[in-house]
């Protein structure tokens, strides 16, 4: 070997030695020879415990039909599966339930569940399902923990279209599984 060629071969094994010590050197810190400790402490806080609250309807008593197409309080309607609509009647459902309703920051709202009106479809279509609530007498719009334990009246308004174009005559509504349904409000 020539000098030159010599020198350079051991400037190229030099540097290659020298990245081997370097990784070496690398693998020892990570594997924790040379490394220093950092302190860590932990203390339990003592937070208590977090229950949920309740939202539920309850003691539902079997309520009342009403015709009020003419307005008012409306006439009784002794036996609902002799009625025979016409487009134009409104229908009212009232009945008491009593809520449940725990949480610190809870509001809900109280609606009858349209999709729990089944039947014929054109007398279906023909019809809009609507709620409102009276709490202690007063018309309410939301159910709040202030009202844990409170009776509520609940009244259920079917409104049949007047300006229907359906063929809904001798269709047929089964109210027998009409629902309330209790959701509790997003924020």
């Amino acid at each position: 070997m020539t000098t030159l060629a010599h020198e350079a071969f051991s400037g190229r094994h030099r540097a290659t030695k020298g990245i081997a010590a370097l990784a070496a050197a690398a693998a020892l810190l990570l594997s924790g020879y040379g490394s220093y400790a950092l302190w860590t402490d932990t203390e339990s806080l003592n937070g208590g415990d977090i229950n949920a609250g309740e939202l539920k309807i309850t003691d539902v008593t079997p309520g009342v039909w009403r015709d009020v197409s003419g307005g008012g309080a409306g006439t009784v309607i002794p036996d609902i599966t002799t009625f025979l609509v016409v487009p134009g009647d409104v229908l009212t459902y009232t009945l008491d339930a009593k809520v449940l309703a725990k949480g610190d920051n809870l509001q809900a709202t109280l609606t009858a569940d349209p999709a729990s009106v089944t039947g014929d479809a054109p007398l279906r279509d023909d019809i809009t399902v609507s709620t409102a609530i009276n709490v202690n007498g007063a018309p309410s719009t939301a159910i709040t923990e202030a009202n844990d334990g409170q009776t509520l009246q609940a009244v259920v308004t079917l409104d049949f279209d007047e300006a229907s174009l359906n063929p809904s005559q001798l269709q047929n509504l089964d109210l027998s599984e009409l629902s309330l349904v209790l959701n509790q409000n997003a924020r």
